[in-house]
Parts: C-alpha cells; sequence; structure tokens
C-alpha cells in the first residue's frame, strides 16, 4: 500500500474504490488479466485498470450497476468489509456482529461485518459504533488489511475453508449480436442502457449473481451470431430446438475446478436457447451443483429448469430464479433473498445436509422410504410443526408436485409466491394444503398463491413414479433440530396447541397420533382436477368463498364450452383461400377456413365433448395476417375492444370455459378483453390455451385473473402455431393433467 507521495501517506484521508482492489491485486500477486471490465469511468492503462479487470472478474464488485466503477469515488467501510470478505472466500462465521448500529449495515453487507467482527478484522471507530456508511480512512484501511493478514496467515484461495469454487456461465443475446452502435432500450427490449452503456438484460442478473457469490464470470458466445431483428431470431432459434441443433460455440471454460456452476439465460420459446444446451452437453457435471437463473418476458421460466437437468446428467440442479425483464433493474434483493435460500454444497452430497440455525428436522416417509426434510424457522413453518406427526392422503399432479389438505388451517402470515422450487414444501390458505414440488415440468408459475415452509433434502427422484393417491407421514427427527434443543421451544408449541384447541381450529388425537380428517360438514370433497396452489377443490373449508363447485355439477361433457378467437374465422378472405396463403389459416374438415387457434379448439372439443363458441368481431380483420396483427397492436395502444358479432347464450349451464386466442404483441386480443367484460365467468372454471411463434403467454394469465378476480384460472396449454395441427398429442396431455379428459 504505497503512499500519496514519495513523502506523504495521508492516513486520513478517504480510501476510494481503486486503491482499495489495487491493494488486493498486488496482495493476490497481480495475476495477469484479459478482456475488459466495462466500466465507462475506469482509463486503460492507469495504474489500477489491471486490478479493476481483476476485482469484476473475481467476482470483489461489480462496480455501481450503472455502467460505473467509481475509480474515485471513497469506499464506506460496510464496502469495504464486503470487498475483503469476498476476497477471503465468503466465509461463513457464526453469530450476529456486536455493533450498535447493526440494523442500518446494508443486507448484502450484514454476512461480511458479522464475519469481520467475529475475527477481530474490522475495528469500532468508537466504543461499539461500526460506522457502515462512513468513508474508510487510508489507516483504518492498512488496519483492516493487516488485521485479515494475522488472522489468516495464508491467501485469499485458503482463507475460504475449502469452499467450492463457483462459475456463473450465462448466454445473453446482447453479448451474441452484432448489434450497430445505435441499438437501445427502445429498439431492442434484450438491451439496457446504464449511463450510456449497453449491457445485456440477462447480464444485468449475472453480474448481480456474481457480485454476491464471488463466483468467476464466463459468457457464452457462440461461432455465428444472431441476427439484430428478433422475429429472425426466433425463427432461428425455434428451428434450432425442433431441429435438434447445438451451435457452435465460441467460448471456452475448464469447469473441473468449479464445484457450483450457475447458468443464467434469456428464456427463448419457452425453454433455454440452443447455445445454453451446447455448453451443458460439452461440459462434465457429474456430481457439480447447477444452479439455473433467467430472465423472461412475463411468463415465467417455461421448461427451463427441466431443460437444464436432461442436459447435465449426473449433476444435482438447484432450485432455479425467473426475473421478468421489467424487473431487471430493481431486482437486487430478490436475487439475494434467492441465493441466500439456496443451500449449496462445499462438499459431500446432496441430501445429507444438516439443517440450518432454527431449522426443524424433519422425515418424509412414503410407504417403505424415508426421506430427510427440513421445516423453516417462520410463524406458518411452526403452525404446521405444531401438528406433527401428520399422515396426509396426497395426490400426486401433473407430474410436477404431490398435495393433500392438512388437518389444522394455519392462521399466521407469510410472504406468498406464483413460483416453486424443486423440493419446496409449501403451505396454500387457499385450499388449505401442503405440497411438495419436486419437478419444475413445462408449468413453473402458478395462479394461486403459495408459501414456502420448509425443503426435501433428499433427492426427489422417487416421486415421479408414485402413484395418484399416496400416503406420505411428517415427523418431527427428535435432535436434529436447533429450536427443538431449546425447552422453551416445547413450550411454545405447546402453548400454541391449546390455543388452537380453545379456538376450535385443532382437531388433532391425543398422544401425537395422526389427527382426524375434518368433520364432512366443514370440508368440500375434491373432484378429480384439483390442483394445490392452483385451484382450491381439495379439502376447502366451508366459510372460504368461490372454493367449490355448485351442487351437481357435471364434471365434463354438456358443461364444458370452448370459447376460442382465430384469425381464419376473422378475416376477411377471399374465396379458396387454403393454409398456403397464410401460416396462421387451416381449413377443417369440411373445407371451412379457421386459424390455428381454432384448430386446437377442434381437438380439446373432441376430447371433452364440450361446446364450441367461436368469437368473432363486427368489423372483420385484413386478409394479411402482418397487417392483422399491426392492427392488433393499434388497437391495444389505444385501448380499443372491437364490437362482437358473435352472441352466447346459456352460460349458465356451463361450469368450465377453456379460452384460447392467439398471442399478439405479447397481450390478450382486444377482442378477448371486450368479451371478458361482457360476460361474468364469477365461480366458473377458466382453462386457458394459446397458439403463438413462441411468445407463450406472455402475461396474459394474469390479465385473464385480473378480468375475471372472482373465476378460477387453470394452468394453460402453450402451442407453436406450426405445432397447431399436430397438437393432439399435447392437447391430450394437458387434458389429462388438469383432470379434464373425457366426456
Amino acid at each position: 500500500m504505497n503512499g500519496i507521495s514519495g513523502t506523504a501517506s495521508e492516513p486520513e484521508n478517504s480510501l476510494n474504490r481503486a486503491m482499495l482492489v489495487t491493494v488486493l491485486y498486488r496482495s493476490a500477486g497481480s495475476p495477469a488479466v484479459s478482456g475488459w471490465d466495462n466500466f465507462s469511468d475506469t482509463v486503460e492503462g492507469a495504474c489500477y485498470a489491471d486490478a479493476v479487470l481483476w476485482a469484476s472478474q473475481q467476482g470483489l464488485t461489480g462496480g455501481y450497476g450503472n455502467g460505473l466503477f467509481g475509480t474515485n469515488d471513497p469506499v464506506t467501510r460496510e464496502q469495504m468489509t464486503t470487498i475483503l470478505w469476498r476476497y477471503a472466500g465468503s466465509p461463513t462465521a457464526e453469530g450476529t456482529a456486536s455493533f450498535a448500529e447493526g440494523d442500518s449495515v446494508a443486507f448484502y453487507a450484514a454476512a461480511a461485518v458479522n464475519w469481520a467482527d467475529a475475527n477481530n478484522i474490522v475495528r469500532p471507530v468508537s466504543g461499539n459504533v461500526f460506522a457502515p456508511k462512513e468513508n474508510a480512512t487510508r489507516a483504518q484501511a492498512a488496519a483492516v488489511l493487516m488485521n485479515y493478514d494475522r488472522s489468516t496467515h495464508a491467501g485469499p484461495s485458503d482463507a475460504s475453508g475449502g469452499g467450492a469454487g463457483i462459475l456463473v456461465a450465462y448466454f445473453s443475446r446482447y453479448g451474441n449480436t452484432d448489434y450497430d452502435s445505435e441499438v437501445d432500450a427502445t429498439t431492442s427490449a434484450s438491451v439496457v442502457l446504464e449511463n450510456g452503456r449497453q449491457r445485456g438484460t440477462t447480464e444485468r442478473i449475472v453480474r448481480m449473481v456474481a457480485e454476491q457469490v464471488s463466483g468467476d464470470l464466463h459468457l457464452i458466445e457462440t461461432v455465428d451470431a444472431y441476427p439484430t431483428d428478433f422475429d429472425d431470431v426466433r425463427d432461428r432459434n425455434h428451428q434450432e430446438i425442433v431441429n435438434g441443433t447445438r451451435p457452435a460455440l465460441d467460448s471456452y471454460v475448464d469447469t473441473d475446478g468449479y464445484d457450483v456452476i450457475f447458468v443464467g439465460c434469456p428464456v427463448w420459446a419457452s425453454t433455454v436457447p440452443a447455445p445454453v444446451l451446447s455448453f451443458l452437453e460439452s461440459q462434465n457435471l457429474s456430481g457439480k451443483t447447477v444452479v439455473p437463473f433467467c430472465t423472461h418476458d412475463g411468463y415465467g421460466a417455461g421448461s427451463s429448469y427441466s431443460a437444464v437437468r436432461s442436459s447435465g446428467p449426473g449433476a444435482v440442479v438447484e432450485q432455479g430464479l425467473a426475473i421478468a425483464a421489467s424487473d431487471a433493474a430493481s431486482s437486487e434483493r430478490t436475487v439475494a433473498d434467492w441465493l441466500n435460500a439456496l443451500r449449496l454444497p462445499s462438499a459431500g452430497a446432496a441430501g445429507n445436509a444438516q439443517p440450518a440455525r432454527g431449522e426443524t428436522a424433519i422425515h418424509i416417509t412414503i410407504g417403505e422410504r424415508e426421506l430427510d426434510g427440513v421445516l423453516y424457522d417462520s410463524p406458518m413453518a411452526r403452525q404446521f410443526i405444531a401438528q406433527l406427526p401428520q399422515t396426509l392422503s396426497m395426490s400426486n399432479y401433473g407430474g410436477r408436485e404431490v398435495y393433500g389438505g392438512i388437518a389444522q388451517a394455519i392462521t399466521a402470515e407469510g410472504e406468498g409466491q406464483l413460483h416453486f422450487a424443486d423440493g419446496d414444501i409449501t403451505y396454500c390458505p387457499g385450499n388449505n394444503t401442503a405440497a411438495i414440488f419436486y419437478s419444475q415440468s413445462s408449468r413453473p408459475n402458478l395462479t394461486m398463491t403459495v408459501y414456502p415452509i420448509g425443503k426435501v433434502t433428499s433427492d426427489l427422484s422417487i416421486f415421479p413414479d408414485l402413484p395418484s393417491w399416496v400416503e406420505i407421514t411428517f415427523a418431527i427427527v427428535r435432535g436434529r433440530s436447533a429450536c427443538h434443543e431449546n425447552p422453551l421451544f416445547f413450550l411454545w408449541t405447546l402453548v400454541l396447541c391449546l390455543a388452537l384447541t380453545a379456538c376450535g381450529v385443532g382437531q388433532g388425537t391425543a398422544g401425537g397420533g395422526t389427527p382426524p380428517a375434518p368433520a364432512a360438514s366443514q370440508v368440500s370433497k375434491a373432484p378429480d382436477n384439483s390442483r394445490p396452489g392452483e385451484t382450491p377443490y381439495a379439502a376447502v373449508p366451508a366459510e372460504i368463498p368461490n372454493t367449490s363447485r355448485p351442487e351437481g355439477e357435471p364434471a365434463k361433457g354438456s358443461s364444458t364450452l370452448i370459447v376460442y378467437f382465430t384469425y381464419g374465422e376473422n378475416a376477411a378472405l377471399a374465396d379458396g383461400v387454403d393454409a398456403s396463403a397464410s401460416a396462421s389459416i387451416q381449413l377443417r374438415e369440411d373445407g371451412s377456413p379457421t386459424g390455428n387457434t381454432g384448430f386446437v379448439a377442434d381437438m380439446i372439443a373432441e376430447a371433452t365433448g364440450g361446446k364450441l363458441f367461436s368469437i368473432l368481431t363486427a368489423e372483420q380483420y385484413l386478409d394479411n395476417y402482418s397487417d392483422t396483427i399491426d392492427v392488433g397492436q393499434e388497437e391495444k395502444n389505444a385501448g380499443v375492444r372491437p364490437e362482437l358479432a358473435s352472441r352466447l347464450d346459456g352460460l349458465d349451464s356451463y361450469n368450465t370455459i377453456f379460452l384460447g386466442f392467439p398471442n399478439w404483441w405479447g397481450d390478450m386480443l382486444m377482442a378477448l378483453y371486450r368479451f371478458l367484460e361482457e360476460y361474468d365467468l364469477s365461480a366458473k372454471t377458466i382453462a386457458p390455451f394459446v397458439t403463438s411463434g413462441g411468445s407463450g403467454f406472455s402475461g396474459i394469465i394474469r390479465a385473464i385473473e385480473d378480468a375475471e378476480p372472482d373465476a378460477i384460472v387453470l394452468e394453460g396449454l402453450s402451442i407453436y402455431d406450426d405445432h397447431s395441427p399436430r397438437a393432439e398429442g399435447e392437447v391430450a396431455d394437458w387434458l389429462t393433467q388438469l383432470g379434464l379428459a373425457g366426456s
């Protein structure tokens, strides 16, 4: 650590960010670096240039997130501590820092401050005051570095306690497209501008991840760049997915030295782009932990996680994170919470993890198999713990989860979500069910809120082969819970049980046996199409409104209506037109024109015995499909709801409504908005389906829920346009999963 000049050290002056990383870079031996740092305020050839590049590549700091590193900005005491902690390998520390103003420490710095306090590396400025937001002086930084050196007597690679090497690999359209210099966020949703610097949306999240896990960055680059026009990108990607093409890569990384590999990418056509599969399949990931994450345009991860799992046999694929592109700029906290919830292994196989502080270890018994799990230290989880042991009759639904009603409703509040991670144990207040999610499948997004209360830590491979109904017992593992080591926990549990019983909530048996099923007067029996976290038909308390079907409702057939809008029935087509005139026009067996959505609607009607209803607009659309969707965009921008020519009678006789449409401009058609405004679908079950060129539902499911808040919206089916004529298998699988197949 040099002085300011040959004769002055200026110990009480502030240390700037470039100075700090330069000192650490020298401490690491000034390793050779290559590449560029992407910061607009670093000067090529400056004395700190290599240090800044090295620090960003090592994940010690990612700058301010707006294209600036802040080379000349003072470094605060909490920033200094965090950067040094990452340099040390992000070691864990028992306990919480004893400083007086601990609550004012930024969330990203909390673990670092705890570590620095526990190891006497950072001293208070006075008394018990840490002063996290104050600028660090050069003298303070020198003292901290000396304390760190004395506490470790080793280089940074040895200071992590044998922690796993972490790689953050990512594919970004911006990094794989030859954009011109004029591109900005208005011409491409895949690019964001930060103080004049271009950056991909996915890369934005990647840098947040790398910053917090101290991982090495690796951009997955293709030999052939992708087009700048998104329609061309969509077509090329579609062909790559359909043909099983694996694009050649122009980048390489040796993953042998990494135990944990984060894989980030945008969602294209409801799955990972083909170059990500090229990367995964070129690596030996056996025994490694792979953590997927993605950005999307409003329709979630799709089948991304299952695609990663299929392409990395032998790897342990952790719970993923999906962030909408519109939320990328403000997702630091979301990323931090996700990373904190991950239990990344430093050694050993998955399934052997011990419960963290405050968690309760449980056994999950399925037949002769016994799995391990934990329940979290949260109010909702504690109410579930108070009911254990408990045996649930659980249904295996949709190739992704098992669920079943629990004896006592959980009344505590928590933070819910409309997505899940593999291994999640959740509670759904809407239908009083607990669920274990075991596979992302192709539908990771939920339409009812679930609340994570725990996690299965054993291998999940048993679940896909379970029968439709299975008995599963949840029981506490005595002696393996930090909560249960405290006698006060038993007292708290006893008080809670007594309170629940006194309020009429608890109906459990004495002696800790399996609680009896709720009385028939209290619970509605679930029909075959009940869905945890989706439709509140299983073990539904009678007092919850809009959660059960009307008396005497037939499950299928005459009570089923297929409502759809399709271009081929709403366009002013010339006589004799055929499918060769437009990819959006199909001909039925009788020769009448319809569209891709109409074809799928016919398949659903055939499979369910339901009645078809075509939404027809009073004014027909143009005979050119490209011009038509431009009209659709004009309607969307102006909020125009076109008048409808077709009228629906007898709506009360239908209980299940299939609702189909194409995706125009990432939204529901304005004609669909008009239909939902004119017809009240309260208390009905809506099963949406969409045809598109790869955009899927975008945010349309939420639009339907907003338009019909008192309806039950099931998981939808997304079909590629050119798959529509051959989609019978996809339709049949979807209907079976919903419990709506047959007539």
